[in-house]
């Protein structure tokens, strides 16, 4: 099992990684000597970021060269891997027949991608349809595309589902009992559904029942359930939104990325700090213990400029610009990876992140969350992750249900660049 403790190498070239072609081109290019048709030009090459993502009680890691493996329960079809069975593995596992995937969402128990040409693939659980196959029931254990196009992001709330559409307008389908399908009713889609009067947008994230979004001037909106507080709408204000809603609060910010748990939401400004809002019961806001807060506060206790941020189901992420990482909020299945487990009174102060056996860890390059834990790629490529295992989700055997430092995920350790 890899020692975190030894990936200290200064990073260097981690994100925008540019692999080579792959594919296309047939053999001796150019016309043939009696006129046949020229060689099929090569594929372009493809820009991938590594990330790692978490649902409910599975994880997944988008590997350098565009391809999705998976970790953790599977009996909703939620690896994507053709099975429904067994109950969960340890083994990390590729999702089927998809390719040149640049970014991959989950929710409670499904997941969408996003191919680097603008296509998009849905698998896992569709109850509340939430795959936008046309119905509702049923679930799918390997990927489905839908006839969505030109799509440049995806999100994933509990059981619904989002794409931003490179024009910056926003389908939505599943789920939507709280509003969060932004179509101003109550009633669930089965296929996707552009969303009126919200244009401009840059960027989407999808809570249990809530969504934000970034339009391309920096100003937020949301929608969905807000009765812990989570769209952030003032300081009364718990009453749910069917429709994108202004966030007044965060204007003048010019608020980069955005995140968001089960009942809070985050949001990383321009300057490098951090806002939250929302629930408060465990911490999760980094701003004084308890209660909750309607509207956004700053995260106090992160003394460097933070360059990515992550959420939950009741706790948070940073990693910051020394590539270490904090978090705060939840800890009840050690998923603030500072060696202890349990609800505490403290863990509205962002801890530091420890690796097993000891020692800060350094050399973070991207961080991730699911519901009660969280993922970690560091400088080498290798995927860590501490907190619930109990479904594997940290890629450990199910007995070992609590890892309360960061620990290889799989063995031999699962690492995006082979």
């Amino acid at each position: 099992m890899i020692n975190f403790d030894q990936l200290r190498t200064p990073l260097a070239v981690l994100f925008s990684l540019l692999l080579a072609a792959c594919g296309g081109g047939g053999g001796g290019g150019g016309e043939g000597v009696n006129g046949g048709a020229a060689a099929p030009p090569a594929q372009p090459p493809i820009v991938v970021t590594p990330m790692v993502e978490g649902g409910d009680n599975f994880s997944f890691a988008l590997m350098q060269d565009g391809t999705v493996i998976g970790v953790g329960h599977q009996q909703n079809g939620t690896l994507g891997d053709g099975e429904f069975g067994p109950t969960f593995t340890d083994t990390p596992r590729p999702v089927l027949n998809i390719a040149r995937i640049t970014q991959v969402a989950s929710g409670d128990a499904h997941s969408i991608a996003r191919r680097d040409d603008g296509a998009v693939f849905v698998w896992g659980a569709n109850g509340a349809g939430q795959l936008g196959i046309g119905q509702a029931g049923g679930a799918a254990a390997a990927p489905v595309q839908l006839g969505l196009s030109n799509i440049i992001a995806v999100a994933a709330g509990g059981d619904s589902s989002y794409a931003l559409r490179g024009d910056g307008v926003v389908f939505a389908w599943g789920n939507n009992v709280a509003g969060q399908l932004g179509l101003n009713d109550g009633s669930q889609r089965v296929a996707p559904v552009q969303i009126p009067n919200l244009s401009g947008v840059t960027a989407i994230a999808a809570g249990g029942q809530h969504v934000l979004a970034i339009r391309n001037n920096g100003t937020v909106f949301a929608w969905g359930n807000n009765l812990n507080g989570q769209l952030g709408l003032g300081i009364n204000d718990t009453t749910p939104r069917d429709v994108p809603t202004h966030v007044v609060a965060l204007d003048g910010l010019n608020v980069r990325q955005i995140a968001a748990g089960e009942f809070h939401s985050l949001a990383l400004a321009a300057n490098g700090t951090m806002r939250a809002w929302g629930s408060n019961s465990l911490g999760e806001c980094g701003n004084g213990f308890g209660g909750q807060k309607n509207v956004p506060v700053q995260v106090l206790g992160l003394t460097r400029p933070v360059t990515a941020i992550a959420a939950g189901n009741r706790h948070s992420l940073a990693l910051l610009d020394n590539e270490t990482m904090r978090t705060w909020g939840s800890n009840t299945r050690g998923q603030l990876g500072n060696g202890t487990s349990g609800q505490s009174t403290s863990t509205d102060i962002p801890q530091i992140v420890q690796v097993n056996g000891g020692g800060t860890l350094t050399s973070v390059a991207a961080i991730g969350a699911g519901k009660n834990h969280s993922l970690v790629i560091t400088a080498d490529g290798s995927v860590g992750c501490f907190g619930d295992n109990f479904s594997s989700e940290c890629g450990q055997p199910s007995g070992f249900s609590t890892i309360t430092r960061a620990i290889g995920v799989g063995s031999p350790v699962l690492n995006v660049n082979q």
